[in-house]
């Protein structure tokens, strides 16, 4: 649902989002001044981190999964705020090229 994205620089609804995580996009997205990249891995798994903190990664089995339970540095889950984050930028993984946002 990258179109909808490239408009607003925001997710219009979750399944935007999960529609882009399955298909195998790169997401960079700010929210409250920390900036986060999310992607789907080579093992099919979801990865998720704050830019420049390693600590803060995390990988997680499905998208849902990674909406429900991973915690931003301000304290919501991702599934609560990823309507309202500033998308960045939008890669493909696969090394097809992206856009920014």
């Amino acid at each position: 649902m990258l179109s909808g994205v490239i408009e607003t620089g925001k997710y219009v609804v979750v399944e935007e989002f999960i529609e882009d995580m399955e298909t195998g996009l790169e997401v960079m997205f700010e929210w409250r001044k920390h900036g986060y990249t999310v992607f789907r891995n080579n093992d099919k798994k979801f990865d998720i981190g704050e830019w420049y903190k390693d600590e803060t990664d995390r990988i997680f089995d499905s998208v849902n999964e990674l909406l429900d339970n991973y915690i931003l540095a301000t304290g919501e889950k991702l599934r609560e705020v990823i309507t309202q984050v500033r998308v960045k930028s939008i890669y493909h993984r696969t090394g097809r090229g992206g856009r920014s946002v």
